[in-house]
């Protein structure tokens, strides 16, 4: 297995991946893969090829609304049923140490992440896993280290993101404030405080 960062000369490699039985529709065509961001640098695409095939993909795609800036990621990340057994490696040894790499280029401090209404087992997994990827610090730079140190949290409120309303999980100062808000469902709040402690006006603290 190689990694790589994706560029145009995996094309085919990437065109063979959208018609994989395994591929979820938001990463199998050009337009739901937002291909185009990752030519023009807006965003970065970091690949897994096995066997001259895409077992495993991230990305993440810089956001500016009424003038700030984020980092939102893991935007289309999947690992293939058959390949999970690497999707911390994945993530840990491979993905992180690309990201971290292209944000401090880019100088962004702000990152978030979403996960879906509807997904809420993805939002606690999410959750929980962010005190698994600070024990893995050696594969990162120091710009990602101080990043994954920061106090992460899950936003106290759904947000719209993309059209949809969703969970967010961000470092730092979330800059978008002003997005349309939904209030999160009692269950779900339950679920939170119950493993996380809960901080006035930023949310549940990962």
């Amino acid at each position: 297995m190689e990694f790589f960062k994706y560029n145009n000369k995996f094309l085919n490699l990437l065109e063979k991946y959208f018609q994989h039985v395994d591929t979820p529709v938001n990463n199998n065509s050009h337009k739901n893969f937002k291909t185009k961001l990752y030519d023009e640098d807006k965003g970065i695409c970091g690949i897994l090829v096995d066997k001259n095939e895409i077992v495993a993909v991230s990305s993440a795609i810089i956001i500016e609304e009424n003038g700030s800036i984020a980092c939102k990621y893991p935007h289309r990340l999947h690992v293939r049923n058959d390949y999970s057994y690497i999707s911390n490696i994945f993530i840990d040894q491979f993905w992180d140490p690309l990201l971290f790499d292209w944000v401090k280029d880019k100088n962004i401090s702000n990152m978030y992440a979403t996960v879906n209404e509807g997904n809420e087992k993805a939002l606690f997994w999410a959750a929980l896993r962010h005190q698994r990827r600070k024990k893995h610090l050696q594969y990162v730079n120091d710009f990602g280290k101080i990043i994954l140190n920061q106090p992460w949290y899950v936003y106290p409120y759904k947000m719209l993101d993309m059209h949809v309303f969703q969970y967010i999980l961000y470092n730092n100062s979330f800059p978008f404030h002003f997005r349309d808000k939904m209030i999160i469902n009692t269950n779900i709040k339950e679920y939170l405080n119950n493993n996380f402690k809960f901080v006035e006006k930023l949310g549940w603290q990962i």
